[in-house]
């Protein structure tokens, strides 16, 4: 008999515990899924595009300055801007949104780095509409011509909204890469090699970062304080999957259901790791727009081709989270956050 058989035959036990945040969590997941106007939040989805479009428009315009003379494309990317400002601000309302389940959760990291991020984006946003509206309004003339005689300031912009996004990755692929995530810390590969031994996989489960919730005194709150932790940590899909393979050993299920189970949990940890990867890469278009827009300020320097290079930069990097906010409502870089399970 397992050492920890006493404990689970407890009517409040770890195992009836585990299975009712299991359950609530995936409710929740479910309940965020249907929601399709925040699945496919055409604020996040429509604010890529037109904000890719819009530098990429101007990037054009710079390697090519006689389609300025055109007014047609004056026009489309005026309109471009203003229309991608306006769902940028909109953009930064949702965060604050998302923001506040966080702190709800108790996920700090995401917390700050979305309000931090909401604030930028508005900024931008309402700088892209001004900066539009110029080509229009003539008294907003000298806003254009002051905007069109710094081109860097909008590259240095976007690279102070990175600075938040760049710390919450940046902490995230450390962890991975140093092994210091939840992930290195289950050591799932060393669990493969005890599965079907039941003395060794209790004291593989002894030494991992679950133990806790294997105390005679575990509640509620308790275990679903530490989905939550692993939540923010490697996702609610991969969070889902470990909390079902612990649900699974404190079953004593067969080593065949097990193996299974841990596969599937090793996969969405897998999946989470790529996605801050991708995620990383996008901030590295930023940063490097913006030591572009730093050198066309040297002297001799030929501001035209590296203010196009810049601002085209900065498109393909606005463009890479268009799929993440389509694919991965869970992973994108304004996740959406499924609120935990209440005691």
């Amino acid at each position: 008999m397992s050492a920890l058989q006493p404990l689970l035959n407890q009517e409040f036990s770890p195992l009836s515990l585990v299975g009712q945040v299991i359950e609530g969590k995936e409710a929740n997941k479910q309940e965020k899924l249907a929601n399709t106007f925040e699945r496919y939040h055409p604020g996040m989805i429509g604010g890529d595009a037109l904000t890719s479009a819009y530098t990429g428009f101007t990037g054009v315009q710079y390697f090519a300055p006689s389609l300025q003379a055109l007014s047609w494309v004056g026009w489309m990317t005026s309109c471009v801007g203003e229309v991608g400002g306006a769902i940028n601000v909109w953009v930064a309302y949702q965060e604050f949104k998302e923001a506040y389940t966080a702190y709800r959760n108790g996920d700090m990291l995401n917390m700050w780095k979305m309000v931090l991020d909401a604030f930028f984006f508005g900024l931008i946003g309402i700088l892209m509409i001004i900066v539009s509206l110029a080509v229009k309004v003539a008294a907003l003339g000298a806003v254009g011509a002051f905007f069109a005689a710094n081109p860097w300031i909008l590259p240095v912009l976007f690279f102070v909204i990175t600075i938040p996004l760049i710390t919450e990755i940046g902490i995230r692929v450390l962890n991975i890469a140093t092994h210091k995530d939840l992930a290195a810390q289950l050591d799932l590969a060393a669990f493969k090699q005890v599965i079907g031994d039941q003395e060794n996989q209790d004291k593989w489960l002894q030494s991992s970062p679950l133990r806790s919730l294997l105390s005679e005194d575990a509640s509620l709150q308790q275990v679903s304080d530490m989905m939550e932790t692993f939540q923010a940590d490697m996702g609610v899909d991969a969070a889902l999957e470990v909390f079902r393979l612990f649900e699974l050993l404190l079953q004593h299920q067969e080593e065949a259901q097990l193996l299974e189970q841990l596969e599937k949990a090793q996969q969405k940890i897998k999946e989470w790791h790529q996605a801050q990867y991708v995620r990383l890469v996008q901030q590295i278009f930023y940063v490097v727009a913006f030591i572009l827009s730093m050198g066309a300020l040297t002297p001799g320097a030929s501001a035209r081709i590296i203010n196009g290079t810049t601002n085209m930069a900065m498109s393909i990097a606005n463009l890479i989270p268009l799929g993440m906010d389509i694919f991965w409502p869970f992973k994108r870089n304004v996740p959406m956050v499924v609120p935990k399970v209440e005691a």
